[in-house]
């Protein structure tokens, strides 16, 4: 699992297939789906600083965390934005046509520094029935602390950003990483491995049907 999807998405998505920014492509398509004509609004619309907007766009990204805030603002579906996926939104719009407004829900991003969240999606089963394999992730990558029995983002060599439980043995100095799926074998590092392994905890999940 790559920071979105394989090998492309909301942190890390470059040029699309047909040669376009994936900046362009996704804000063409949150444009015409909020009614919106310039950066300037989707700024207004995020609660973020202009100077934002010109980042992402010189990156040729739209990050993980504008993803997520339009789906809870509006529930616009993140599979639209970067992949042209239908539906575009993920519950019916009202009466109007106008997306629904913001839930109670909608802000808890905002206790979250910024920069803090990076947003993946996993890219296999291995940590299915908990997390569905190409659900949305999201890790705050300021906590990295290792507790027993929650998610943690990790960077495994050889395989990429994903998803494990850890268990760390005080008497061995070992640390096992353990996956949900019974097929994806456990494995067993040093305390110190596991640490550098650690992108942060794992805060929230959107898994789409």
């Amino acid at each position: 699992m790559s920071p979105h999807a394989p090998k492309h998405g909301p942190a890390d998505m470059g040029t699309s297939k047909n040669g376009a920014s994936e900046f362009s492509t996704g804000f063409e398509r949150i444009a015409q789906a909020l009614a919106i004509g310039t950066q300037l609004e989707l700024a207004a619309l995020l609660n973020i600083r202009q100077s934002s907007i010109s980042d992402a766009k010189r990156r040729g990204v739209i990050p993980g965390e504008w993803a997520l805030k339009l789906y809870q603002l509006y529930r616009l579906n993140p599979r639209w934005i970067y992949d042209g996926l239908p539906p575009v939104y993920l519950a019916r719009p009202d009466a109007t046509g106008t997306p629904a407004r913001p839930g109670p829900d909608a802000s808890f991003l905002l206790k979250y520094a910024e920069g803090s969240l990076v947003a993946v999606r996993m890219a296999d089963a291995s940590m299915e029935p908990a997390i569905r394999k190409d659900a949305f992730i999201g890790i705050n990558l300021h906590d990295k602390e290792i507790v027993p029995g929650k998610l943690l983002g990790v960077d495994l060599p050889f395989e990429g950003i994903t998803v494990r439980r850890i268990q760390l043995d005080e008497s061995s100095g070992m640390a096992v990483l353990s996956a949900e799926n019974p097929a994806v074998p456990q494995q067993r590092v040093t305390k110190e491995q596991a640490r550098a392994m650690v992108m942060g905890r794992v805060v929230w999940i959107l898994a789409l049907a």
